[in-house]
């Protein structure tokens, strides 16, 4: 197929999707980037129409699997005995899932990244200023825009009857991505790294997972059979006595905090979530300073292969 004939297809009946637009960036010229793109293209034209269909049953039937499944829940938000077993069960969840996604991950390594979907949802405080919602907006922009650049991956709202299939512009984020609940969410003060291990498996890992239950319902059946499992972004009001602005677990939970005032390291924390680990290069998003803009073609892969990031 030439550029022109598939630009014509798009064009005619599915708009454009990211994986030509990775084509051009790489020039299609290339007779590998023209290949990589037609496989890329080809693949999001089978997933899509799924993809709705999913989004259809869990939109208006879903509730019934996370009614069922709550009990579940509560028992993993439980400190210590209840967080253990969530840890055990996201640690399986990260296996089976990076197993099952080993077919993709080759393709990626290939440069061959059909869209996948990554869904977030932002806890603020009840009562928080408009202010604090424009900047919490942005910074879920920038991370939208960041990881369909280099991952293919659409960043979604993890709420009932999103539907954005891979022939869909840019997703922009809007204030139905932002959650409100509890009045303290901005006062408080989480640890990270050790700190945050001992907080998770205690008291504040609880209030996290029994807030992330009461005011994020949909999605609950995701989350416990972990594929595409929700991230919920906790804004607070300080992270390590404010040395931090940011702080995530990894792969082991299903949550990661930013600080109210200043989320830019928003984008940073979803990469810890979906398997990245600190690098030192300047410019790239898991540069420890946050505010980086890049993934190598291996992080790329990698957050292709977490549990929160799915084809459907």
């Amino acid at each position: 197929m030439s550029e022109a004939s598939l630009a014509g297809e798009i064009r005619a009946g599915l708009g454009r999707s990211r994986a030509v637009e990775l084509g051009k960036e790489r020039g299609l010229s290339h007779p590998w980037a023209l290949v990589s793109t037609t496989v890329a293209t080809l693949i999001d034209a089978f997933v899509s129409p799924l993809a709705y269909l999913v989004v259809w049953i869990e939109s208006s039937l879903g509730w019934l699997f996370d009614l069922a499944l709550a009990p579940v829940a509560m028992v993993l938000a439980v400190p210590y005995f209840g967080r253990a077993l969530a840890w055990v069960l996201a640690l399986v969840q990260t296996l089976v899932w990076a197993a099952a996604a080993l077919p993709d991950a080759v393709l990626a390594g290939l440069g061959i990244m059909p869209e996948k979907r990554l869904r977030v949802r932002v806890q603020l405080a009840l009562g928080a200023s408009e202010a604090t919602r424009a900047e919490m907006l942005q910074a879920l922009k920038v991370a939208a825009q960041i990881y369909r650049r280099e991952a293919n991956v659409r960043i979604l709202p993890a709420v009932p009857w999103v539907i954005d299939g891979a022939f869909a512009g840019p997703a922009s984020p809007l204030g139905s991505w932002l959650g409100v609940g509890d009045p303290d969410t901005h006062r408080l003060d989480v640890g990270c790294a050790l700190q945050a291990v001992g907080e998770d498996i205690g008291r504040v890992g609880g209030l996290f997972a029994w807030r992330a239950l009461r005011h994020h319902p949909f999605g609950i059946a995701r989350r416990l059979l972990g594929s595409g499992a929700p991230v919920v972004v906790f804004a607070v009001g300080s992270v390590d006595g404010g040395r931090l602005i940011g702080c995530s677990l990894g792969p082991l939970t299903d949550y990661v905090t930013v600080h109210v005032d200043r989320p830019v390291c928003l984008a940073h924390e979803l990469g810890h979530a979906c398997n990245l680990l600190h690098i030192s290069a300047s410019g790239n998003v898991m540069n420890p300073t946050c505010g980086g803009a890049h993934l190598t073609r291996w992080q790329a892969v990698l957050v292709r292969l977490s549990r929160h990031v799915s084809y459907l």
